[in-house]
């Protein structure tokens, strides 16, 4: 019986990644269907608003330099960040850009586009077969019993 219950509240919190990572989903999903993809070079790594004295809390995003569909030049903050830097000044990255509005960019890579996708529904998945597991493999051991006497 406590197997069983395990089971229930795995399959109960596992609806609470789940949620997160197919709104994740929906939200990229039409970006990604309007997006424009470019070319874009880093000109700087931008520190974010840690107000953390630990250097390795303020992850660093590339500013970078791209030219829109429409010929203006525009910069924006790439939204992958890392400590240290991954990206380097000149470096060319692939971005994809709103049409509409050329300041919301993101990579064109997995961790700009999936990443957080994946780092909700894996662990929801996870936890959601642990809670079906548990569930029916309590049913099995009671049934084995049975037969055995």
């Amino acid at each position: 019986m406590q197997r069983k219950r395990a089971g229930y509240i795995a399959l109960a919190l596992s609806l609470l990644p789940i949620s997160n990572g197919v709104q994740h989903y929906l939200s990229v999903q039409p970006f990604l269907e309007t997006a424009i993809s470019a070319d874009a070079i880093v000109v700087r790594n931008q520190p974010t608003n840690n107000k953390s004295t630990n250097a390795r809390d303020n992850a660093l995003y590339p500013v970078v330099s791209f030219t829109d569909d429409s010929g203006r030049k525009a910069l924006a903050q790439t939204n992958v960040g890392s400590y240290p830097a991954a990206r380097r000044q000149g470096e060319l990255l692939s971005i994809l850009y709103d049409p509409t509005n050329s300041l919301d960019i993101r990579e064109n890579s997995f961790m700009g586009l999936h990443f957080e996708i994946a780092f909700y529904l894996v662990p929801g998945i996870l936890t959601f077969l642990l809670g079906l597991f548990l569930v029916f493999s309590t049913g099995r051991k009671r049934r084995n019993a049975g037969v055995q006497s």
